[in-house]
């Protein structure tokens, strides 16, 4: 898809993508270069709900989990900014909301593994915050906490 994108051959660069994701359907690259193809043409509706599927996505059993949630929190940020440039700015604010949920979850990650564990928890709670039922960030911000329960004082 990519190498027909870069020579201009659209449909075929559409239909590659396509059935890479026949093939692979959790594949959220593929989904991700379909929407922004399809959104390039002009195809707004059919560009909308590939960025929407793309980032339901589930990513259980990947050999790269980061790449896969890092493409997914691209693809809400490319609908929010579609839904924008279309006016629909309720629906915009909702999407970068999601996407902004998940920002926070990955600072918070990053803050961790810098030993930075009042900013994680900062992030963690900012993120929960936003999504309360998000259980990726209850499980990152409970396992931080879990590594660190030795740097509390807990005594009476």
């Amino acid at each position: 898809g990519i190498l027909l994108q870069g020579r201009e051959q659209y449909e075929e660069a559409i239909q590659s993508y396509q059935l890479a994701i026949q093939y692979r359907p959790t594949l959220a690259l593929a989904h991700l270069n379909l929407a922004q193809l399809l959104e390039r043409r002009g195809r707004f509706d059919e560009a909308i709900s590939v960025y929407r599927r793309c980032s339901r996505l589930n990513g259980a059993g990947l050999k790269d989990p980061r790449t896969h949630e890092s493409t997914k929190i691209s693809a809400l940020l490319h609908l929010g900014r579609l839904y924008a440039d279309q006016g629909r700015l309720h629906k915009a604010v909702a999407i970068l909301f999601c996407g902004l949920q998940a920002v926070y979850t990955l600072l918070g990650e990053a803050h961790s593994r810098l030993q930075q564990h009042d900013q994680a928890e900062r992030w963690y709670q900012a993120a929960l915050q936003a999504e309360p039922g998000h259980v990726p960030a209850h499980l990152t911000y409970g396992t931080m906490l879990a590594r660190n329960v030795s740097t509390l004082n807990l005594t009476p």
